[in-house]
C-alpha cells in the first residue's frame, strides 16, 4: 500500500492547490487509503498459495475457476473487507498469522518427507503407537522419565501439525500436488506484502495521532502553547506563523461497489489533506488543515 501522499504548499501563491486521492469504494462503508486496488470480499474467503481462490458458500468450500496471478489479488481474497485503517491492520495481522501457520505445517511435511494424505495418516498412526509405548515405559519407571516425557510431547506436537495439514489440504489451503517449498515461498512473499501494508498504515495513524496530540509536523517547531493545550507552529528558520485553524472541504462522487475512482479535493492555500471523514453511502469527504498550524 502506498502512503497517502501530500505535497509542499507554496504559502505565497494565490492559486488553489489541488490534491488527488485514490478512493476505494466498499459495498456498505468506505475509507480513504493510498492503494490502487479494492479490498477483499467478506470474511471467510481465501485462496490457496497456488492461485486457486475459493469462497465459502452455505458452509461449503467452492473453488473459483481461473487463476489468481498477482500478490495483490491473493491479498484481496485472503483479507476480509474492512471499514477503517485500524481494522485493516488487524485483518492483515490475522492473515499473516494464518500464512505463518501454513508455512509451519508445510515445513513439517518437508521435514517428514510426506507428499500425500495416505502417508500423512500413516505417520500419525505410527506416532500415536510410539506414544503409547513411551507412556507404558513411563508408567513402569523404565529409562529417563524426563526424556521420555519430552519425546511424548514432541510426538504430540507433530501429530497435531500433521492432522492440521490434512485439514488444510482438504480445505484447499495447501496442495500436495504442488511443490511444498514453492508454497512456502509464495506465502512468505504474501506475508512481506501484508507486513509492508501494516507498516504504511501505522505510519499514517502515527501522523494522525501526532496532529491530535498537538505535535508539529516535520520542519516546524512549537511557537506558542495555548491555554487549551493546543499549539501554534512556525516553520523552522522562518518567522512565518498563523492562527490555529482547520478547514473541512468536501468532494462527493458516486463510486460503484468494489471499483476505484479519482476524486479531487480542492485545498485552500496552505492546506493539505489531513484525514478521512466517514461517508454517507457513496459520498466521500476529505479533511484539510494548514501544515504549520495544529489543532
Amino acid at each position: 500500500m502506498n502512503k497517502l501522499s501530500t505535497e509542499t504548499i507554496d504559502h505565497t501563491s494565490q492559486k488553489k492547490n489541488t490534491l488527488k486521492c485514490n478512493i476505494i469504494a466498499l459495498l456498505s462503508t468506505g475509507m480513504i487509503l493510498g492503494t490502487g486496488a479494492p479490498l477483499a470480499n467478506a470474511a471467510g474467503n481465501g485462496n490457496s498459495p497456488q492461485g486457486k481462490p475459493f469462497v465459502e458458500i452455505a458452509g461449503q468450500i467452492v473453488e473459483v475457476k481461473g487463476s489468481v496471478s498477482s500478490l495483490q489479488e491473493q491479498i484481496d481474497l485472503l483479507v476480509a473487507r474492512v471499514d477503517t485503517m485500524e481494522d485493516r491492520v488487524i485483518a492483515n495481522e490475522d492473515a499473516i498469522s494464518t500464512l505463518q501457520t501454513q508455512n509451519n505445517t508445510l515445513n513439517t511435511l518437508i521435514g517428514q518427507g510426506l507428499s500425500d494424505i495416505g502417508a500423512i495418516q500413516a505417520e500419525i498412526l505410527t506416532l500415536q503407537q510410539a506414544n503409547q509405548d513411551l507412556l507404558t515405559m513411563i508408567a513402569a519407571g523404565q529409562g529417563d522419565i524426563a526424556a521420555l516425557e519430552a519425546e511424548v510431547a514432541g510426538n504430540k506436537a507433530l501429530i497435531a501439525s500433521l492432522s492440521n495439514s490434512i485439514l488444510l489440504v482438504e480445505g484447499g489451503m495447501i496442495s500436495l500436488e504442488t511443490s511444498l517449498q514453492s508454497q512456502i515461498d509464495n506465502n512468505t512473499m504474501l506475508i512481506n506484502a501484508l507486513q509492508n501494508e501494516v507498516n504504511n498504515i501505522n505510519d499514517l495513524l502515527a501522523l494522525k495521532q501526532n496532529l491530535v496530540n498537538g505535535s508539529c509536523p516535520n520542519n516546524y517547531a512549537i511557537q506558542q502553547i495555548l491555554s487549551d493545550g493546543s499549539v501554534i507552529c512556525e516553520m523552522t528558520g522562518s518567522s512565518m506563523s498563523g492562527q490555529l485553524h482547520s478547514v473541512v472541504s468536501y468532494q462527493y462522487k458516486y463510486v460503484a461497489p468494489s471499483n476505484v475512482t479519482g476524486v479531487y479535493a480542492y485545498c485552500p492555500i496552505g492546506y493539505i489533506v489531513s484525514a478521512r471523514k466517514p461517508r454517507i453511502q457513496h459520498q466521500f469527504a476529505c479533511f484539510l488543515i494548514t501544515p504549520w498550524k495544529v489543532q
